[in-house]
């Protein structure tokens, strides 16, 4: 019943898929019995949904404790453990933290994408380019997948096809914001300073998440 509940209740806000994520701990609960591992996944998955990532953190960690097994709780105290190390600015143990995520449940978007950014920092775009291949394999008609995959693609120089992977996100949609951002970086790597420009500002004003916001100034200043 306590999961029930936690699975029920709505905030609007559905970060990489918990719901359903919540909807699998729902259903493992039926099947195993409403143990207390179970409990703290549920938990924890609000709290991420929420953005509280110490609870989050307090619940996985309680959750892997429990059943160090489970691929579940390997899944996300590992990503949980990415992501505070990403706002450490510990890039290194961020990277090791997501690949624990990666192999525990790979069939998870949310790992592979969280791995393909933090490896775009450490400046490794051939690790991010395989990354995203596996997320358009996975899901090939999700838009965002496909613009990580044009933005990895960018940074590796791969031209032809960076510009293939972002033409295809455009026009499904035209104000995708990393899909810009991505042709903005091949247009800028091609001089072409001005079209760069105007690419950057529309994926600025297409309210791009806090990261590639803040990239996105960076390199408007700079330019």
């Amino acid at each position: 019943y306590r999961i029930h509940h936690l699975v029920q209740k709505k905030d609007g806000n559905d970060p990489d898929g918990e719901t359903e994520a919540l909807r699998r701990i729902l259903g493992l609960a039926k099947q195993r019995g409403d143990s207390d591992v179970f409990i703290h996944l549920a938990q924890g998955l609000r709290a991420y949904q929420r953005r509280d990532l110490a609870r989050a953190e307090a619940s996985f960690d309680a959750a892997l404790k429990d059943a160090p097994a489970l691929a579940e709780a390997r899944f996300d105290q590992g990503r949980i453990k990415g992501i505070l190390a990403e706002r450490k600015g510990d890039l290194k143990a961020a990277e090791a933290a997501y690949s624990r995520a990666v192999r525990a449940q790979p069939e998870r978007l949310a790992g592979w994408r969280a791995r393909a950014r933090v490896r775009i920092k450490r400046r490794d775009s051939s690790g991010a380019v395989s990354d995203a291949e596996v997320l358009v394999r996975l899901k090939p008609s999700e838009a965002e997948s496909q613009a990580l995959l044009a933005w990895a693609l960018a940074f590796e120089a791969e031209i032809p096809k960076a510009s293939a992977a972002y033409e295809a996100v455009l026009l499904r949609d035209p104000s995708h914001p990393l899909g810009l951002a991505a042709r903005g970086l091949v247009r800028r790597r091609e001089a072409n300073r001005a079209a760069a420009r105007e690419d950057w500002k529309a994926a600025l004003k297409a309210n791009p998440d806090a990261e590639l916001g803040a990239w996105l100034e960076q390199q408007l200043e700079a330019l």
